[in-house]
């Protein structure tokens, strides 16, 4: 018997990521004024990447192994159906473990020991990858390929995770990432010139308030992001979500000046 466990939820509908290890703000070289400025950029993705998995459970290592192997070949057959452009499918290997897990139904015996069942699952993830520069077809399509997988029962992702509080099958979700074919340069090119000036501006200003001279820029830099972490699914890459359709992603241009009296 095929036992799916896969369950759909968008990798935006997480829930609040929760952010800790905070990086200190560097510090100032002495007699040095620092100063950021920001600009937020909002760009129509033309690539989506969905990552499935094919999970199936069995008490024998083997059926287990086969049923997967069957489920996997319905679902590449049906998006090699699809003929669309710009899809790539990539079907990475198998992996087994064998799982213990409580008899249902049954108290726990004295001593602390339960009556357990063994089974073995196996696991096989297919990443799809769309390509389409119409953003509204990309994202139809995404929802085509979820469908075509639905049809055969494979709907979620189940990648293992460090930590996850709620047990092993809360993780399972579909993974949707959309992001840009040639990435964010060109975009952000568009407005680190003007977020740049307005970093400086901002020193001059700050130089001005304090009586003091700008004498030299000393550095020009774009503060790496912290990372959000979401305790149950790892670190997520939050330009990765789309907001009204969007991808949304902020350019931040750090700037430090020398100064004197």
């Amino acid at each position: 018997m095929i036992v799916r466990i896969l369950l759909v939820s968008l990798l935006a509908g997480l829930g609040t990521p929760v952010v800790f290890g905070q990086v200190p703000a560097p510090v100032a070289p002495p007699n040095t004024i620092s100063a950021e400025a920001t600009e937020t950029l909002r760009v129509a993705p033309d690539l989506a990447r969905l990552s499935f998995s094919v999970v199936t459970k069995d008490a024998i290592a083997e059926t287990s192994f086969t049923e997967n192997e069957v489920l996997t070949k319905d679902l590449l057959t049906n998006i090699g159906k699809l003929k669309m452009t710009g899809l790539k499918v990539t079907s990475q290997s198998y992996k087994m473990s064998k799982i213990d897990t409580v008899l249902n139904g049954v108290a726990a015996l004295p001593g602390g020991n339960q009556p357990m069942k063994s089974d073995f699952k196996t696991v096989r993830t297919i990443i799809i990858v769309l390509k389409d520069i119409d953003a509204d077809q990309l994202q139809a399509n995404v929802g085509i390929i979820q469908k075509e997988a639905a049809k055969v029962g494979v709907t979620g992702d189940s990648a293992g995770i460090s930590y996850n509080g709620f047990g092993n099958e809360s993780q399972n979700n579909v993974r949707i990432a959309y992001g840009l074919q040639s990435g964010w340069d060109d975009h952000s090119k568009l407005v680190l010139a003007k977020v740049t000036k307005r970093a400086l501006e901002r020193a001059q200003l700050l130089a001005d308030g304090a009586g003091l001279k700008v004498v030299e820029v000393v550095s020009i830099t774009e503060p790496t992001a912290t990372p959000a972490v979401n305790y149950i699914y790892g670190a997520t890459d939050t330009s990765d979500d789309l907001v009204d359709g969007e991808l949304v992603q902020k350019v931040k241009v750090r700037v430090t000046v020398r100064v004197s009296k």
